[in-house]
């Protein structure tokens, strides 16, 4: 709305934003990449792939579909991808046992990963000071992907149309 001499005037914006729809975040990645990438171990050992992977889902809304866990639901923003896949990837729970994220989310969940190979998605890090030692200790917040699906009505990023640039068929 714009204030103009005679009253108010509503301008419409010129510019129509393009917005993801919601699918699992393995089918957004292979339509970004043109690949199958659930079973190709190979694509994930290339550095060059995953931070290209990891920079097309950076910023990117997920819901988590895991299962029992108490983040079963919950929207995350992922801020990175593990270069280690779930199976390698530890972290060390309140009893002091170390455990792998694929395990973890298996006993969590009472189902395995299909696709414990796959890296995970960072999605928060923090810092928590030890109890014993009284020292600040990094944590880092990850998930499967194949347990992230995107949101949908979020801004594909660097993607607006502008009206009286498109064209119609019908010419």
């Amino acid at each position: 709305m714009k204030h103009i001499h005679a009253g108010l005037a509503i301008q419409p914006k010129e510019k129509i934003g393009v917005f993801h729809k919601p699918k699992h975040l393995l089918e957004f990645l292979e339509e970004f990449f043109q690949q199958d990438i659930r079973d190709n171990t190979k694509f994930w050992q290339n550095e060059f792939l995953r931070r290209q992977a990891a920079e097309a889902v950076k910023g990117l809304k997920v819901k988590l579909d895991t299962g029992n866990t108490s983040s079963n639901g919950k929207e995350k923003v992922i801020k990175d991808i593990s270069a280690e896949s779930a199976s390698n990837l530890t972290f060390t729970l309140p009893d002091g046992d170390v455990i792998n994220v694929a395990d973890h989310f298996a006993t969590a969940n009472r189902r395995k990963l299909t696709y414990p190979y796959l890296p995970c998605v960072l999605t928060r890090k923090y810092k928590k000071e030890d109890p014993t030692t009284g020292d600040k200790i990094e944590f880092f917040e990850y998930f499967p992907i194949e347990m992230c699906f995107v949101v949908d009505k979020q801004p594909v990023k660097g993607k607006k149309f502008h009206k009286k640039n498109s064209r119609t068929n019908s010419q």
